[in-house]
């Protein structure tokens, strides 16, 4: 599961970095509202990429849902002040820094993600957000906990990484969108954090 989820994450992330070109093929002649665009941090924050990637999708799902895994924050939280820097890290052999013009080509680069942006963007494109809220409430309310009484030792250990606040549990967050669906997003029933995008 872990693995599963790690991969969302990556996957995400490497859209949501790739995303300018994304943005300029689906919608070149759009003008952003002024009161949505901000000065990006460096490494992240994009609401056209943001924009075109959820466009891409409404326009290709008619009815579905998609879940977005992926650590980062609510605009007031992505913008605060002590993020002036942004939000981009690179990763190599347990180390972490922020230089990503040194050791190229040798290490994993990746940015947080601005999941107000995201539901911005799928309002505007016609899809309605279900939910928001941490990886950890998530897993939990779809059921996890009951899922593991009869796992063992390694699977319950790997899991609660999954949940734990220290770990993955809060750092990652979840948004679903959906179009053309009436869907009961369990994931959502408590602790859903809409309210704060």
């Amino acid at each position: 599961m872990r693995r599963n989820l790690l991969s969302c994450s990556a996957l995400i992330t490497t859209l949501l970095l790739a995303a300018p070109s994304l943005a300029q093929d689906v919608d070149a002649d759009a003008e952003p509202s002024a009161a949505k665009v901000k000065a990006a941090p460096r490494g992240g924050g994009n609401l056209l990429g943001h924009r075109g990637i959820v466009r891409t999708l409404a326009a290709t799902i008619g009815r579905g849902a998609a879940f977005f895994v992926d650590y980062g924050f609510p605009e007031a939280e992505y913008y605060h002040p002590q993020r002036r820097g942004g939000t981009l890290m690179c990763h190599r052999a347990h180390r972490a820094d922020a230089d990503p013009l040194a050791d190229v080509g040798d290490k994993d680069i990746t940015a947080h993600v601005d999941f107000t942006a995201i539901a911005l963007a799928a309002q505007d494109a016609g899809m309605d957000v279900l939910g928001y809220t941490s990886q950890a409430r998530f897993l939990i309310n779809c059921g996890l906990p009951g899922l593991l009484a009869e796992a063992d030792l390694p699977a319950r250990t790997a899991a609660r990484r999954l949940i734990d606040e220290h770990e993955m549990g809060e750092l990652f967050k979840v948004v679903a969108l959906a179009k053309g669906v009436v869907f009961d997003a369990v994931g959502f029933a408590q602790g859903d954090r809409s309210h704060r995008l």
